[in-house]
């Protein structure tokens, strides 16, 4: 499995992401992007590959321009972190049509639960103490 991290502004928030993400993923290999148009130059490629797809976004004008990529959202597991709870920005962050939908207030120990529950999902066994397989270019371990 491939984390594509997407964290439109260098934040705390952010900071805070990528700890847990680190933390609770060791070993699996994560890719962060900034900028937008790299984001739409790589996610188109990586379709074969298994890959999540974490994006946080600090403001409302960064997620419509990744809504407007929205063919590209279709066949990605996405984790979407959005800056607040107002009905347009969690309307808007519904056209990426994310697996899971958190906020930059949280701990992300909830982005860390899904993150293990796809993992585990993928490679049909326990994480946790137990052999996995690589499966369809998936890496378990």
């Amino acid at each position: 499995m491939h984390i594509q991290l997407f964290i439109s502004e260098d934040t705390q928030e952010g900071d805070r992401l990528l700890g847990v993400l680190r933390a609770a993923m060791p070993g699996v290999p994560l890719i962060q992007y900034h900028d937008t148009e790299a984001i739409g130059r790589v996610m188109p490629t990586a379709y074969n590959e298994k890959i999540v797809a974490v994006i946080m976004v600090a403001e409302r004008e960064t997620l419509a321009s990744l809504a407007r990529m929205n063919k590209m959202w279709d066949r990605l597991k996405t984790i979407l972190v959005l800056p607040d709870s107002e009905p347009e920005t969690v309307t808007l962050g519904h056209v990426l049509r994310p697996t899971y939908m958190a906020f930059t207030n949280s701990d992300f120990s909830d982005v860390a639960a899904v993150l293990k529950h796809i993992r585990k999902s993928a490679c049909g066994a326990e994480i946790e103490g137990e052999t996995v397989h690589k499966t369809d270019r998936l890496v378990c371990n």
